[in-house]
């Protein structure tokens, strides 16, 4: 059965609203140590065997190519996990990096709508100056965080204009 890449993505945001309503994350996060870091290892365990065995060699949304659709949304929700419990210690400290990654966390949409667009032209930039691919991964990520920012820098000058519009009628 063949999937759209909106279906997808779709089901990778619902996963993530699914989770928030559910607070696993907060439960995953509230565990002691040892409890996390056998969480760590049960959840690298399922999402290596998931990967691994998903009958593809890479998974690509440009080209609808998933192998297994449950094995590929569970090694990336199992390794999405893994992450969280492996670095809870050292983003629970406020500091730019997590600024950073919750800046990003918050614009993944954003990513997701002119991740396409913002890649040809990161790549056209760099193949017209000589530049190699990491220097247009670096680009795109740029290109990206500064698109996400005009865009959360309007929505909130936006609601700032509602809120001023509602106090003056």
């Amino acid at each position: 059965m063949e999937f759209g890449c909106g279906t997808y993505g779709g089901a990778f945001l619902e996963s993530g609203f699914w989770l928030r309503k559910t607070e696993i994350l907060d439960k995953i996060r509230d565990m002691e140590i040892v409890k996390r870091l056998s969480c760590f290892i049960i959840m690298i365990g399922i999402g290596y065997y998931s990967i691994y065995y998903n009958p593809i060699s890479i998974v690509s949304f440009v080209t609808n190519s998933y192998g297994n659709f449950f094995m590929m949304i569970s090694g990336a929700l199992c390794i999405s996990g893994a992450v969280f419990c492996f670095t809870y210690e050292y983003l629970n400290k406020k500091n730019v990096i997590t600024d950073v990654l919750s800046f990003w966390g918050k614009s993944s949409i954003y990513f997701m709508a002119f991740n396409y667009m913002i890649r040809n032209f990161a790549y056209t930039i760099c193949e017209k100056l000589g530049l190699s691919i990491g220097i247009n991964l670096i680009i795109e990520l740029m290109m990206l965080s500064l698109v996400s920012f005009v865009i959360l820098s309007c929505k909130k000058e936006i609601s700032k204009f509602k809120r001023l519009k509602k106090l003056h009628a």
